[in-house]
């Protein structure tokens, strides 16, 4: 997980403290216009001749100035914050995408039911995500609270989902061709999107600070010209209970979406709820035809475990449709995933504009409680009423700090699902998946080859694989093998291990290739079986005492051919088709860019070995 982490750092926080440098730019820009006016003596004329009073302008200006440091004080704060609460969320995410793929976590979350006593008239996924009953868990977050069967249940329903990539027509799920992988990893998917989420969101443009500034002194002129900062200031701490108020209608709205999103319809836990009898009923719902092969009225999927965006009636919708949305939008589009999101298809850029502002109102609300409010409040009454004005105006604060994180993360899962998945971010995780295939399959070439030419010492056989190998990382391990096998016989003759040796550029003779068969083949029937390869891999790729710089050094000359020093985009191709992983020429050149961070279009060696230490870490280096 710390690979990704540190990935998190790259993708998430670079782009965000970017945004927010941009921001603080402005904000500075604002702050010294507002200072250099206060240096002229035109001010005070005009202050007097307005009202009456020399130094009334020169007064809001300062204000104004102070004002403005303390928003960009407490605009960068939040910032910060969301940042680290980004990389933590991921984390939880990468955990909790490792249990959905888990064959044991089914029947975990089973067994915690029937320990419970839990039952189900109706719908499974209704009663424990919707209702929110029992609260069992299912592991510990290891820093702050435990994530519950609800959360848990919740990613694994919106996962399965994610990966069938249900029509928005026939509400069936993509051939297996088509879909996803089933390992794809969809904890890693949304931490990517969390990443460019707040970076989109931190941008904040000129015309939102604009208008924020010239509201905040709209709001202090009318203060003014009442005569009564008083009411003002309690004004102010009513405007953020109103503004906590819609950011929890906001928070519910969200989680509304995600809801709509997820089913048990085809998963493995389903099944096995049927036949422990925890679901006992199935309903039937009304105006789901489309669920039905009508030339012969055989139903295709299960209506009761299908999402609920399935069940939108299209017709009702258009009748009940605001007259807003047919003035602005005319006819909606026929796809059932954009109605459940306000303004439709644009519903993710609408969420993302409004937790902005939430954003910058929270900064300048901040900023004018401890510039003007406190001082003026403390001011005109006692101690007392003062303590209790600023406990009273601090609470909101707290509340939407708090709710910040909720609130990111439901936003960041409604607005990736559906038909607003971010491509290209699936293109990415796809990528990573492969790369980290390829670098695996390299480091088990490095040490065949330092096996077979007596380099290394056999490492004596350790407890069984399933011991030692994460069931987890089990399927990648069995790629690896696959890629080796050529005839797909299940075990790996001489000649296929010859054959992928000479392939990357290991050529080796009948007497090393011995030395190695006989460490692998360990029962000697003159070939590798899938059971022994598992057992070599656990003993000699979990324990790893070789440091990336000694693996990064050999695997680099594989790929420089002409000894160079640096390995073109060719040669990168050349190698990887050599090993049989599918990399696309766009996947190749994605990964090549990942890594060039001089942006001279090759790979050098320091470049080289940050790929093995993203990929393969745990050695020392």
């Amino acid at each position: 997980m710390k690979e990704h982490l540190t990935e998190s750092v790259d993708k998430v926080m670079k782009p965000m403290i970017n945004s927010m440098f941009r921001e603080m730019t402005i904000l500075g820009f604002l702050s010294m216009v507002t200072f250099i006016i206060t240096q002229f003596n035109f001010v005070s004329m005009l202050s007097s001749k307005l009202f009456g009073e020399s130094d009334f302008l020169l007064e809001i200006f300062e204000l104004v100035h102070y004002s403005l440091f303390f928003v960009m004080i407490f605009f960068i704060t939040q910032v910060l914050i969301s940042a680290r609460e980004a990389m933590m969320t991921e984390a939880l995410w990468l955990k909790m995408n490792k249990q959905s793929k888990c064959d044991e976590f089914a029947k975990e979350i089973v067994k915690k039911m029937k320990d419970t006593g839990f039952s189900c008239e109706h719908n499974i996924v209704d009663d424990i995500i919707f209702k929110k009953t029992g609260k069992l868990t299912i592991f510990n977050r290891g820093w702050s609270s435990e994530v519950t069967l609800e959360d848990q249940l919740s990613f694994y329903a919106l996962r399965e989902e994610f990966i069938k990539d249900r029509s928005s027509t026939t509400f069936l799920p993509e051939s297996e061709d088509s879909r996803l992988p089933a390992d794809f990893n969809y904890g890693r998917y949304l931490g990517l999107c969390l990443g460019k989420i707040l970076s989109r969101i931190v941008d904040v443009k000129h015309e939102t600070w604009y208008f924020f500034v010239v509201s905040t002194l709209l709001f202090y002129f009318i203060g003014a010209f009442t005569n009564n900062t008083e009411v003002i200031a309690f004004s102010w701490v009513f405007l953020a209970y109103l503004f906590l108020t819609v950011e929890r209608l906001f928070n519910l709205r969200l989680n509304n979406i995600i809801n709509a999103f997820i089913s048990l319809e085809g998963t493995h836990l389903l099944e096995l709820l049927k036949e422990e009898g925890i679901v006992k009923s199935v309903k039937s719902n009304e105006g789901t035809s489309l669920l039905e092969d009508q030339s012969n009225g055989c139903c295709l999927v299960e209506k009761m475990y299908l999402p609920r965006w399935c069940h939108i009636d299209l017709d009702n919708y258009k009748e009940n449709r605001s007259l807003i949305m047919k003035l602005v939008k005319g006819e909606p589009k026929p796809n059932r995933k954009y109605l459940i999101y306000m303004f439709e298809e644009y519903g993710p850029q609408t969420y993302f504009i409004i937790l902005q502002i939430s954003l910058v109102y929270l900064g300048i609300y901040c900023a004018l409680l401890f510039v003007h409010f406190f001082p003026v409040v403390k001011e005109e009454y006692s101690t007392i009423v003062f303590l209790l004005y600023v406990s009273i105006a601090l609470f909101p604060v707290f509340a939407m700090m708090a709710n910040k994180k909720h609130l990111l993360i439901t936003l960041t899962q409604c607005c990736s699902i559906g038909s607003h998945r971010w491509l290209q971010v699936i293109s990415n995780v796809t990528r990573e998946s492969k790369t980290k295939d390829l670098v695996h399959t390299l480091v088990v070439l490095y040490k065949w080859h330092r096996l077979a030419t007596g380099v290394a010492i056999p490492t004596e056989r350790g407890p069984h694989y399933s011991e030692t190998i994460n069931k987890l990382d089990l399927n990648q391990v069995l790629r690896i093998f696959d890629q080796f096998d050529i005839n797909d016989d299940g075990s790996l003759q001489v000649e296929e291990i010859k054959h992928i040796m000479t392939q990357v550029g290991l050529k080796l003779n009948s007497k090393s290739l011995g030395v190695m068969l006989s460490v692998l083949d360990t029962n000697e029937n003159g070939e590798v079986s899938k059971e022994e390869f598992l057992q070599w891999y656990a003993d000699n790729m979990v324990n790893d005492s070789l440091t990336t710089h000694q693996r990064a050094h050999f695997l680099f000359e594989l790929f420089d051919k002409d000894r160079s020093g640096i390995i073109t985009i060719g040669e990168f191709k050349e190698q990887i088709d050599a090993m049989s992983i599918a990399f696309s020429v766009d996947e190749i050149g994605e990964l090549v860019q990942e890594l060039d961070e001089d942006g001279d279009g090759m790979v050098s060696h320091e470049e080289f070995l940050y790929l093995l230490k993203k990929y393969y870490p745990g050695a020392g280096d």
